[in-house]
């Protein structure tokens, strides 16, 4: 279809445009054309017309300036007009409303967002709208923004999906060995050489993840921590190895570098025994030099891991809990009694630290998923590429909780989530082929790259199971007959990741998502377009049996499902009310559990 106009119209010839390089300059119809073209690769001859009567509608305004955001405006409603709906979204311009912009200036973020309101929360929600919408109308097709949309799914850190990774766990060894160039590149920052005094290494432990975390949009952890600083603490006494821990705390909850001045997310694991994994390798010394192997730095480690828990018991000078970085404790076969009686101790105080139960060499845990070993390489790094979670509740539902319509939307939705990561594998590739991620594209072990995505899992996420069996059997995953289709419907999505990673040779996985907010945005949308969803009053994150429960039967309860969760599966379970966390540890061992934390005695 074309559009027409009458030639006798008056040219605007005195109208001047303030255009975005804060010029002004007459209005050029042609200006639009050319624009038009190049945007949308639209037929000449069409962009000719809509200027054409963009220019009309102007002459009509008897305007002495114009903007050229409310010049694009205008060709958007005349391509709406005349049905060229796809040209319309390549066109339009990102942004906020003035009145928006003013409310979260001098009102601040809303407090569902629980982010601390100051100049740099404001910039960085401003640029998050403008990164949201670029990846709505730029680099997620429709169906797949609608699935976000409505609740069908959701897509994490979604203000970041057009650009950078989602979390990584760090080896400090090529840093140690090497020193650190923040930048990525040495050309913006000044280098740092290998750190050569205990102080030093400690603080670069920090900076690698405030430098990488400019480059990811989810937590950043460290492998190993007390391990691989345990040569850097040889001959020193306890007081000054507490000291050096207590620097490194500090720094790590002071720096606000992410999510418009927040703390950091970040994690640090901390081995009660040293891993097989590391036991033999060259342990990395003063100056990046080699001293030995870490199996012979036992006791420095144990000491640095002690250093850690005494500081997190004691809390912050007000007395508060250090939130971050969050502990993952590695209790190993046989962890040291007094290692291990500290550790239930701060889980009795503030509930802060992580278990991860038994053996399990070569893993490490961001954001409640497993993080892989990188195959074939000295450097154990790696992440989370993207992770997209699944509003069970809903496939019930929108299924009318038949059996046969739950497995197939199911297939259907996982197909979606599937597709997403697909498109976020595609987009880290364009990103570091276009040099924007310099810090994870610096080159290790043979002009290796620091960060391969293709190696990275794909984190395909779920959440409100319990609400979910509830509705299709009528009981909640205390009930064996709900813990059995529960085991049903994930053994389905294990078997969609496995055909997945067969086909694409990508490291699909399943993971539990305790997230809340998720689960919120979930139950809200649910309750606006579902009767049942308002009548539940809430729901249970991740695979979680109901908070209800008390500890035992909340672990027996989940242990079923903890097989088909490969990618992630973080249990929270209530403080026993007359102590008993050994023993409570001992329980979680035996169902199964692999990773826990403590959550404060029910009421």
């Amino acid at each position: 279809m074309t559009a027409q106009v009458s030639s006798s119209i008056e040219k605007p010839e005195s109208v001047r445009v303030r255009t975005s390089q804060n010029i002004l300059v007459p209005f050029s119809k042609e200006k639009i054309v050319r624009s038009l073209v190049e945007e949308t690769s639209i037929d000449e001859s069409i962009a000719k017309s809509i200027s054409q009567e963009v220019e009309h509608d102007v002459s009509r305004m008897h305007l002495k300036y114009l903007t050229a955001p409310l010049i694009r405006e205008i060709v958007n409603v005349k391509l709406l007009e005349h049905g060229y709906e796809s040209a319309r979204m390549r066109y339009t311009r990102l942004g906020m409303p003035v009145y928006d912009v003013r409310e979260l200036i001098f009102t601040g973020p809303s407090e569902t967002e629980k982010i601390p309101h100051n100049p740099e929360t404001v910039h960085k929600m401003m640029a998050d709208l403008v990164s949201r919408e670029y990846t709505y109308v730029n680099i997620l097709p429709p169906t797949r923004v609608d699935d976000h949309m409505s609740g069908n799914l959701h897509i994490h850190r979604l203000n970041y999906f057009a650009t950078r990774p989602y979390c990584l766990s760090h080896d400090l060894r090529p840093f140690l060995r090497n020193g650190l160039k923040v930048d990525g590149l040495g050309l913006f920052a000044p280098v740092a050489g290998p750190a050569k005094a205990s102080d030093v290494a400690f603080l670069q432990a920090s900076r690698v993840l405030s430098a990488a975390q400019i480059n990811c949009s989810g937590s950043q952890g460290l492998i190993a921590f007390n391990v691989l600083l345990a040569p850097y603490v040889k001959g020193l006494d306890y007081t000054k190895i507490k000291q050096l821990v207590q620097m490194f705390v500090f720094e790590m909850s002071h720096m606000y570098v992410t999510r418009g001045g927040q703390t950091m997310t970040s994690t640090i694991d901390l081995h009660f025994e040293i891993p097989k994994n590391l036991a033999s390798s060259d342990a990395v010394s003063s100056g990046g030099s080699t001293k030995g192997v870490y199996s012979d730095y036992s006791e420095e480690s144990k000491s640095i891991a002690m250093a850690v828990l005494d500081i997190y018991i004691q809390g912050d000078y007000a007395g508060k809990p250090f939130d971050y970085p969050q502990l993952n404790l590695f209790l190993g076969d046989s962890p040291s009694e007094d290692l291990l009686s500290k550790a239930l101790e701060l889980a009795e105080k503030f509930q802060t630290p992580h278990f991860v139960l038994g053996n399990q060499e070569g893993l490490t845990y961001q954001n409640s998923s497993y993080v892989f070993n990188y195959p074939k390489s000295e450097v154990s790094r790696g992440g989370v590429l993207q992770t997209v979670t699944l509003n069970l509740p809903k496939i019930a539902y929108d299924s009318g909780s038949d059996e046969a319509r739950i497995f197939t939307i199911l297939d259907q939705r996982m197909a979606a989530a599937k597709d997403i990561l697909f498109l976020k594998r595609e987009v880290v590739h364009r990103s570091m082929e276009g040099n924007l991620l310099p810090f994870l594209q610096q080159k290790i072990l043979d002009d290796e790259s620091y960060l391969i995505p293709d190696i990275q899992p794909l984190s395909l996420g779920i959440t409100g199971m319990n609400e979910f069996v509830e509705l299709v059997t009528g009981s909640q995953l205390s009930e064996k007959t709900a813990q059995d289709f529960g085991r049903k419907v994930l053994g389905r999505m294990k078997e969609n990741a496995e055909e997945y990673r067969a086909q694409s040779g990508l490291d699909f996985q399943i993971a539990g998502c305790p997230a809340t907010q998720i689960l919120e945005r979930f139950f809200k949308v649910d309750s606006i377009n579902y009767n049942a969803a308002s009548k539940i009053g809430a729901y249970t994150p991740s695979f979680w049996a109901s908070s209800e429960l008390d500890a035992s039967n909340k672990l027996l309860s989940e242990s079923s499902l903890l097989p088909f969760l490969e990618g992630g599966a973080l249990q929270s379970l209530p403080v026993p009310e007359s102590g008993g966390l050994q023993n409570l540890l001992d329980k979680a061992q035996k169902s199964g559990s692999k990773y826990i934390k403590f959550e404060g005695r029910k009421k």
